[in-house]
Formats: C-alpha cells, structure tokens, sequence
C-alpha cells in the first residue's frame, strides 16, 4: 500500500493541492508499517515477517531522495534473520 500511495502522490502532483489528501495521509502507511513490525517483534522471524521487512525496505528506498544508514541496517538485519 505503501508503494501505491508513493505512486499515487507522484501523479496527483500537478492537480491543486486541496483536491489531495493532504499532507496527513502522506506517509500514513509507512507510519502503519513501522508499528505492525514492532507490535509483532520484527527482531524474531515469524511467518511473513522477511517479505514484510522487505516491502518496507522498498518502499522507503523509493521514498527517499538519498538512502540512509537506517535502511541498511534494516536491510542487513532482514538478510540476518533470512539466514
């Protein structure tokens, strides 16, 4: 939903600003995301816990200009509890 509503923001672009969401709704998923990962204790590896850490991986790579260390200690401790 994440990688949606990034697309999503990315069309509406050039429409007028109060026809959006706004600037609430931007970012609500990712927002989401991070508490269902901590709620479920992302740090053992439990069914679909992998797919779900990578998903967030994309879609924060696909939303930041330039990606930061925290995406690559997230990448590294999802390759970690892949093994």
């Amino acid at each position: 939903m994440r990688l949606a509503e990034l697309s999503y923001v990315e069309a509406e672009e050039n429409t007028v600003p109060s026809q959006r969401g706004g600037p609430r709704a931007l970012g609500e998923y990712k927002k989401r995301t991070i508490q269902c990962c901590i709620a479920a204790d992302y740090t053992n590896p439990v069914a679909y816990t992998i797919e779900t850490l990578l998903l967030y991986i994309g879609s924060e790579w696909l939303s930041s200009q330039d990606a930061g260390i925290e995406i690559s200690l997230i990448l590294g401790m999802t390759v970690r509890l892949a093994m």
